[in-house]
């Protein structure tokens, strides 16, 4: 390996804005841009843009999100060093539930539950190497429980 002068510039973005005191809008985004003299970098993540909503219901503890997250195909990488073109864009949607548990003034717990790529969408991720070979994980449904204490 050899050490080279590359040029790196981006941005991380996100910002919130209550919509009422239970319910907030949310949004994040990260934008890249690497390149040595007029050749891209390699292995530089895709642009990408996260939208969620959150409603809290606080009688019940309950927190409910729903959020949907865009990856931009990458159309800056250098054609002489890449195998194969970058992948699609895709977008995933996710949705979720926490419920807050408290057991007297010494045990809080939190129970969850989170289903990622709702829509079952076949997309590969430019970032991962099996890219070549496989897709990404399809629906993904996770239960959690984090006790704390």
């Amino acid at each position: 390996w050899k050490n080279t002068d590359a040029f790196l510039r981006g941005v991380d973005l996100s910002w919130t804005y209550m919509i009422l005191e239970e319910l907030k809008l949310s949004q994040k985004g990260s934008f890249l841009l690497a390149n040595q003299g007029s050749n891209y970098l390699v292995n530089m993540p895709s642009n990408r843009i996260e939208h969620m909503i959150d409603y809290k219901w606080q009688r019940m503890k309950l927190d409910f999100y729903v959020s949907y997250l865009y990856v931009a195909k990458q159309n800056r990488y250098d054609e002489e060093v890449e195998i194969l073109a970058p992948p699609d864009a895709y977008g995933l949607l996710a949705a979720g539930i926490n419920k807050k548990i408290e057991v007297g003034n010494k045990l809080n717990a939190n129970f969850g539950l989170r289903v990622n790529n709702i829509l079952n969408t076949t997309y590969r991720d430019y970032l991962n190497r099996f890219r070549f070979y496989a897709d990404e994980m399809g629906r993904d449904i996770r239960l959690s429980l984090e006790i704390k204490f």
